[in-house]
């Protein structure tokens, strides 16, 4: 059953081929033989063409037979093109195309409109060269090969590496959510040891954040001020619980054991490597500009930056919240107090800075935050 399309496939392919041997016969055992001797006869009797004593190409009374027997050849040429076309690379069958086009107007332009000028010559020389440029040597392939290689390993880098670099991203913002995520919790768990400062780190955090974009600071800057902010009470672990919690007067000595939580702070963030700036704002947020802070009695330009920022929003926060020892305070004696620890308790830049976040606050919205979510925008 399946060999009877294989046997008339063959027999068709054999009788083509046939056919094509045929025609080539007629070409080359009849017609090519009559136009050499019809050249060898016009050589004695110039019937076709001659050459005059100029040089100039004269036709003869059947001058018409020359570019009529070129163009037969040139039709014969095209029809075997077609029939191997698929033999030869676009570049070369279309200069064979040209060629063959070519061959056949050339000697009706010979003839009839340039007798003096030998075109046909030029134009065969022109062609041949031209097909001979287009013609791939073993090493051109290799080559053209060596290069489509390359390129389809660049597309395969370049396709790796963009996948790759996607992987990164999501996984950079998913560790940078995840610790943003256990740094609000662990600064939940440190305000949940004092009742009375309940959100009061994520609230510094955000009033730091909005300082550090109100000077003009970097995004990469202001979010790690931001983490600063968070964290900056980390060292009220070691305190105990009763001190922060007690309603009264503190002691000397319980107050020197409130003053040592940014030491507790800074050794605890000394120990998160990834982020070594947080120590700045766990020690040093209870500096002054005057050298009357603690723990290390730093004053103006040896406080970073960042620590005389949270020190005003902590300051902010502790006046707009309430205490057990009082309610918090209204906006206008808020501003006023910032206003008059200008160039000694707080940076004349920063309280500025904090004053203008006062003025356009008309409603006095910024003040005791409950939700992290909303301290955090």
């Amino acid at each position: 059953m399946t060999q009877i399309p294989i046997q008339k496939d063959l027999v068709d392919r054999i009788a083509g081929d046939n056919k094509i041997k045929k025609d080539l016969n007629i070409s080359i055992k009849i017609l090519l033989p009559l136009f050499v001797a019809a050249l060898a006869a016009n050589y004695f009797t110039g019937f076709i063409f001659y050459i005059d004593d100029d040089f100039s190409l004269v036709r003869g009374r059947a001058g018409v037979a020359l570019p009529l027997i070129s163009a037969y050849f040139a039709f014969r040429a095209a029809i075997q093109i077609g029939r191997f076309a698929q033999k030869f690379t676009k570049q070369q069958l279309a200069v064979l195309c040209l060629f063959v086009e070519a061959s056949i107007v050339s000697p009706f332009l010979q003839v009839f409109v340039f007798p003096t000028f030998r075109i046909a010559p030029f134009i065969c020389v022109f062609f041949i060269t031209t097909l001979l440029l287009t013609i791939e040597t073993p090493d051109d392939q290799a080559l053209i090969a060596t290069i489509s290689e390359l390129e389809d390993l660049q597309r395969a880098l370049k396709a790796s590496v963009e996948k790759k670099t996607v992987e990164a991203r999501e996984r950079r913002e998913k560790l940078e959510r995840l610790t943003m995520q256990m740094m609000y919790a662990l600064a939940e768990t440190i305000d949940a040891k004092d009742r009375y400062t309940s959100g009061h780190s994520a609230r510094v955090a955000r009033y730091s954040k909005m300082l550090a974009q109100k000077k003009g600071l970097s995004p990469e800057k202001c979010q790690q001020i931001f983490m600063m902010g968070l964290l900056h009470d980390i060292g009220k672990v070691g305190v105990p619980t009763k001190i922060l919690n007690k309603e009264g007067a503190l002691t000397e000595r319980e107050f020197s054991q409130i003053k040592a939580h940014p030491a507790i702070g800074s050794s605890i963030s000394e120990k998160v490597s990834l982020l070594p700036e947080l120590r700045t704002g766990a020690r040093w947020h209870h500096e002054r500009v005057d050298g009357r802070g603690y723990p290390d009695g730093l004053n103006g330009k040896q406080i970073p930056l960042e620590a005389k920022i949270i020190a005003v929003a902590d300051a902010y926060d502790a006046m707009t919240s309430s205490r057990s020892y009082r309610p918090r305070m209204e906006q206008a004696a808020v501003r006023e107090q910032i206003s008059n620890g200008m160039g000694s308790q707080f940076d004349n830049e920063i309280a500025s800075l904090m004053i203008e976040l006062i003025d356009e606050d008309k409603r006095y919205n910024l003040r005791e935050y409950k939700r992290t979510a909303e301290a955090a925008l």
